[in-house]
């Protein structure tokens, strides 16, 4: 999966990829959530994807990122009335922020 575990600091546009044994079933489809640690209510999702096992995300336009720090993110799938089917992905942090260096 990408980003890796712990990666940052990033900001901007960020690649997201993830993996899954088999298809989708008609219907479902995956979408990236992303929050702030110790935030768990308070999720961003992403569009729907249904054809591919990854996304490019601007984490400046994220509404959940209002400054810079720790956040999580994690993949889970949807039905068509965009009900959690299954368990989510391992959860992942990445930190948010301009790079150093």
């Amino acid at each position: 999966s990408e980003p890796e575990d712990g990666a940052g600091p990033i900001k901007g546009l960020v690649f997201f990829a993830w993996s899954y044994p088999g298809s989708l079933e008609e219907g479902h489809a995956f979408r990236v959530l992303i929050w702030p640690a110790g935030d768990v209510e308070n999720k961003w999702s992403s569009l729907r994807v249904k054809e591919s096992k990854h996304l490019e995300i601007n984490l400046d336009d994220v509404t959940v990122i209002e400054q810079p720090g720790v956040y999580l993110w994690t993949v889970v799938i949807q039905d068509s009335d965009d009900k959690v089917v299954g368990e989510a992905a391992e959860t992942r942090e990445l930190t948010y922020g301009p790079p150093t260096g």
